[in-house]
């Protein structure tokens, strides 16, 4: 432990070797291929932050409708209504399927994803915050100058002084963190979920790429949902 404020990422072993989690204030991507679990890892920090009452958590999608998230986190004893005073998910999805039934012009998803991550701050408090995904808004965002627009989106979250997880899809067996190649540089932390094949047997991985401030280990390790549902890695 160095003294500075930290968050959990709740996966046994991996603290551990993280100087004991992420620097509080962080904006760190979560990246993975389709299934490594990507939102369940951290929808599973935003559970035990609320839980433990140590920040008000914002989970946004812009993909999966709410009452599907909520089913998929019961499935591993991740149950909303416990901790819904601190942890609201909020599903954008709806207002995206509104805007294109009623055939109205483009909207500045940037922008007004900005400005409700700011008044959800400023009015509710809440410091930590959770995209699901960034391919989702790219999708919707027409963004002429990527590189301006995610150095002023990730500048804000610091700003801020909030937390942030982004979710990012990764292309099969291929390394690239974010689909502009600027969104590493950016981030001050990448933590990739790798899923292997080995015979027949497809197992899930973790490592910490990046995580400025802290000293860490950048090697692979199983990852592995254990006894009462905890995350955990596996060290050999």
């Amino acid at each position: 432990m160095d003294g500075m404020e930290r968050i959990r990422t709740y996966v046994q072993g991996l603290d551990e070797r993280l100087e004991g989690g992420i620097p509080r204030g962080h904006v760190v991507l979560i990246c993975g291929c389709a299934g490594s679990m990507k939102s369940s890892f951290v929808f599973n920090i935003l559970w035990h932050m609320a839980r433990e009452n140590k920040g008000k958590c914002l989970y946004i999608t812009l993909e999966e409708k709410r009452p599907l998230i909520e089913r998929r986190m019961l499935k591993i004893g991740r149950n909303i209504k416990e901790v819904e005073e601190s942890l609201t998910i909020i599903d954008l999805g709806y207002l995206r399927k509104e805007i294109a039934d009623a055939g109205l012009g483009e909207m500045d998803w940037i922008k007004s994803l900005e400005a409700q991550i700011k008044n959800f701050h400023d009015l509710m408090g809440f410091n930590v915050v959770a995209l699901d995904s960034l391919n989702a808004l790219y999708a919707i965002a027409n963004m002429k100058n990527p590189r301006d627009d995610l150095f002023h989106f990730f500048e804000l979250m610091r700003d801020l002084n909030i937390t942030a997880f982004l979710i990012s899809e990764m292309e099969p067996d291929r390394m690239k963190f974010g689909l502009y190649g600027i969104e590493d540089f950016l981030a001050d932390g990448i933590i990739h979920l790798d899923l292997r094949r080995s015979d027949m047997n497809v197992n899930l991985y973790v490592s910490v790429i990046k995580m400025r401030e802290t000293k860490h280990e950048r090697k692979y390790f199983p990852l592995i949902i254990g006894r009462d549902n905890k995350f955990e890695i596996v060290i050999k």
